[in-house]
């Protein structure tokens, strides 16, 4: 791996060190739509997958309590201390298609056999 400069960096600038934008298009989002489609799901694009990866570090850094897919709730918690995480409002994405992109979701190519079945038995 090539000399990086550490200083002065923002948040962004590590997150494009490891999604840069070139990857994402020609390997993230073709691998992971090769899975989408052999299950009869709508396609996915960049800035979808965008969407995606900003909600995983979104909640990364707010750190709710309970089940993850609970950021999708729009009512708050019995117990008054967390405030609801609306992802559906918020992100512009669904509960369901988060699911399913984070079932598809790939960095490179995939083993045919093997992750379109894993992935047909968890959805």
């Amino acid at each position: 791996m090539q000399h990086i400069d550490y200083t002065n960096k923002i948040p962004y600038d590590y997150f494009q060190i490891m999604f840069p934008f070139q990857y994402l298009i020609e390997k993230i989002v073709p691998c992971t739509n090769a899975i989408i489609e052999r299950l009869h799901q709508p396609s996915t694009e960049i800035g979808e997958i965008l969407k995606f990866l900003g909600i995983r570090l979104q909640a990364a850094f707010e750190r709710n309590r309970g089940d993850f897919m609970d950021n999708w709730s729009t009512s708050s918690a019995l117990d008054g201390l967390t405030r609801p995480g609306n992802y559906g409002e918020r992100f512009g994405m669904t509960r369901d298609r988060f699911k399913l992109l984070s079932s598809c979701f790939r960095l490179d190519h995939y083993n045919d056999e093997i992750y379109v079945n894993e992935v047909c038995n968890t959805i």
